[in-house]
């Protein structure tokens, strides 16, 4: 259970893919891999805000914990990204 496709668009910050991606019946936006983070923690490394709204408006799992316990949430705030936490919290994360 590697890096997805997704995932690796994400922290490449590659809007393009990522929107192809997320337009495929078959994606699985909450896949975890063997760290149990989601393409959502791997946006919320990142600053593409278009990023984290579209896997939000696909439905993401903005709660989603990985195996330390993080969520999206607490990773955007722990790599200072406010602006996605900003993002976050105007879509109701914990």
């Amino acid at each position: 259970k590697g890096k997805t496709g997704l995932e690796y668009a994400c922290s490449k910050e590659r809007t393009d893919i990522v929107d192809f991606l997320l337009s495929e019946p078959y994606i699985n936006i909450n896949n975890q891999n063997e760290e149990g983070e989601t393409a959502l923690h791997v946006a919320c490394t990142q600053s593409n805000t278009h990023i984290v709204e579209s896997l939000l408006s696909h439905g993401a799992d903005i709660n989603i914990k990985n195996k330390n316990g993080e969520t999206p949430l607490y990773v955007a705030c722990s790599t200072g990204r406010n602006d996605i936490i900003e993002v976050l919290v105007n879509h109701k994360a914990d």
